[in-house]
């Protein structure tokens, strides 16, 4: 039987998982199933020191329903059945969002441990309550392939940013010293001065590094630049 090592890591996350988890218990069994409502699936490449000089990742999130409630939800399955893959999360794992009176969760990065490229193709997902009831759906991952990369780059010098970039969507990332979003601004290709793009000068204090992350709708990926620390 044939399979790849593969691991979930972390990378910029949108949303901070909510102390909430640490106060929600399972109690009780439901007859109710969950429901996926939608399911949104993206591959982001990054640069990396490895043979490939490129690291992708999936993320993947699913707008949940429960009848008996978020802390019902026990745990969902990202399934790749033709490479023999998949990946489990629980709510001490994954990532938490509102987006008005939708509750999405997910990750925002399932890896490859040894560079190898994300599998397109067909996958599953399913999601489990407390009580074992499952809801299932099928998504797709079609990307296109990512070789050779087409990295935005960045340069920091003087309080400016330096973007250049092919694609037509860029976001500038200020990250804390965890890696941890804390800012995120809209950029275009040129030069930006930095206390513009935070809103004030205080990104000298609060932000260990910045990043560039790109996006190219035609092709549903997501590209970042290599980071670069704040001196």
């Amino acid at each position: 039987m044939r399979r790849r090592k593969f691991s979930s890591a972390r990378v910029h996350a949108l949303v901070a998982v909510s102390a909430f988890f640490a106060a929600v218990s399972l109690a009780g069994c439901s007859s109710n199933p969950p429901e996926l409502v939608g399911i949104q699936a993206r591959i982001s490449v990054a640069p990396a020191d490895n043979v490939a000089g490129r690291l992708e990742t999936l993320s993947v999130f699913v707008s949940v329903r429960d009848q008996d409630g978020y802390g019902d939800l026990e745990s969902f399955y990202v399934i790749n059945d033709a490479e023999e893959l998949f990946w489990k999360f629980t709510p001490e794992t994954w990532l938490k969002r509102e987006e008005g009176s939708d509750t999405w969760i997910g990750t925002s990065g399932i890896a490859p441990a040894d560079g190898a490229s994300i599998p397109r193709g067909r996958y599953r997902l399913a999601l489990i309550d407390g009580s074992g009831e499952r809801a299932e759906r099928q998504f797709s991952v079609a990307s296109p392939a990512t070789d050779p990369p087409h990295f935005p780059t960045l340069s920091i010098s003087g309080g400016e940013a330096v973007i250049s970039s092919p694609h037509p969507q860029n976001t500038l990332l200020f990250l804390d010293g965890s890696g941890e979003t804390i800012v995120g601004a809209t950029v275009k290709p040129g030069i930006t001065k930095l206390d513009a793009l935070y809103g004030s000068p205080e990104w000298k204090n609060a932000a260990a590094s910045v990043v560039v992350y790109s996006y190219d709708p035609a092709a549903d990926t997501g590209w970042y630049s290599w980071p670069k620390k704040i001196e």
